[in-house]
């Protein structure tokens, strides 16, 4: 699917040109380097009729030239080629830190687990717009779906990895909610995406051994912070967004967030129901003291597609069809209503120890209208279609 969006993320590259130096290493020259250049030097023991000291004194018709023996050169040069590289990491792509192995800010290189983060700006540059293609960047992680009913997540081969949201499951407290089959969570919002891979039931309880992915939501800023951005793309797809922040006291103790979206595009095949959503999610953070902090938030979307089961198998393969051709009914949608809300405490009681409480409901109204396609009934030339059963609403 193709998607564009006003305005658009750039990106930024950096590189080190070091042939050039490696040269003039080689014939000993020696130069001061600039920021994220590399210096080298080479010793007389690999250039020893390079590596003299000379003193050139030129006049109108006479020169005088002395030069050291090879031997008073390599005596001098000891050192071995000695190469010396001096940079500045300004990827914007690099997050040093997560906290999804230790539930603390912790950096992953001093973290005993594998753990990969995701960050904003990766999500912008790639026009992110749904959770399961921002997980294409992370390796062991595979995405199974079907259209209507949400995405299932596959870490290390392990099915039903949880997704959290700050630590907080956003499924409800049901088995199949649990397995993430009736989540779509908004990508909108968030700050960045870690993936734990591993078993990791001692901090968020019973998961798959595989891992968990955890999202991490976008906070109040100190600075003003007002974006507007519409995206436009294939099968007719308009989202329109905005991402605000500013003080609410004029010390900044009291500051807001909100993200917000509308989203509509067209199913890939001829449905009645278009893929349509409405999204907010308000925050607020108010600095009690100089080491106490509450933030409050409040995140809430509608959504309604079709139910889109895709295509059955037949034979070796699967229907030879157009791609379009739906297999259950134009009718079949699933719309379902998401509401969450929580708050978060933080006390420092020094730069070492922080002691953190935090609470989040969270409810999801889920119906649907489907006729699932079972098999195909080759003498009828047609699928078998079975009614699933209405759906009550799930909670958690």
């Amino acid at each position: 699917m193709s998607v564009w969006s006003v305005p658009m993320s750039g990106y930024r590259t950096s590189a080190v040109m070091a042939l050039a130096s490696a040269i003039a290493g080689l014939l000993a020259l020696e130069s001061a380097p600039a920021t994220a250049s590399p210096t080298l030097e080479a010793s007389p023991e690999l250039a020893p009729e390079l590596a003299s000291d000379q003193t050139v004194a030129q006049g109108e018709e006479e020169a005088d030239v002395e030069t050291k023996n090879d031997a008073d050169a390599q005596t001098e040069g000891a050192d071995a080629l000695r190469i010396n590289v001096t940079g500045e990491n300004d990827s914007d792509y690099f997050e040093p830190n997560a906290g999804a192995a230790t539930r603390t800010d912790t950096p992953i290189i001093e973290t005993p687990a594998s753990v990969q983060v995701i960050p904003r700006e990766i999500l912008d540059d790639q026009q992110v717009i749904q959770l399961d293609e921002a997980l294409r960047n992370v390796s062991g992680v595979v995405v199974d779906s079907t259209e209507g009913s949400g995405f299932q997540y596959s870490i290390r081969g392990f099915q039903g990895a949880r997704v959290l949201r700050d630590g907080f499951s956003v499924s409800g407290s049901d088995a199949v909610s649990n397995n993430g089959f009736l989540t779509l969570p908004e990508v909108a919002s968030l700050e960045r995406i870690e993936v734990l891979k591993g078993p990791a039931s001692i901090l968020y309880g019973e998961i798959q051994p595989g891992g968990v992915i955890n999202l991490v939501t976008k906070r109040p800023t100190a600075e003003p912070l007002y974006e507007a951005q519409i995206q436009a793309g294939s099968r007719s797809l308009i989202r329109p967004q905005i991402d605000f922040s500013d003080r609410l006291t004029a010390d900044g103790r009291l500051r807001y967030r909100i993200n917000a979206l509308y989203s509509s595009q067209d199913s890939v095949r001829d449905f009645d129901q278009d893929i349509d959503r409405v999204f907010v999610a308000p925050m607020v953070t108010w600095d009690i003291g100089d080491r106490t902090t509450l933030t409050l938030d409040v995140e809430y979307f509608n959504d309604e597609r079709p139910n889109d089961s895709g295509l059955l198998a037949f034979g070796d393969g699967i229907l030879d069809v157009p791609e379009d051709r739906i297999i259950g009914e134009p009718g079949d949608k699933v719309e379902r209503d998401f509401f969450s809300g929580g708050y978060r405490l933080e006390h420092n009681f020094s730069d070492n120890w922080k002691i953190r409480y935090a609470f989040r409901y969270g409810r999801q109204d889920y119906e649907a209208t489907t006729f699932t396609p079972t098999a195909f009934n080759e003498a009828a030339g047609a699928p078998s279609l079975f009614l699933s059963p209405p759906m009550e609403p799930r909670h958690g």
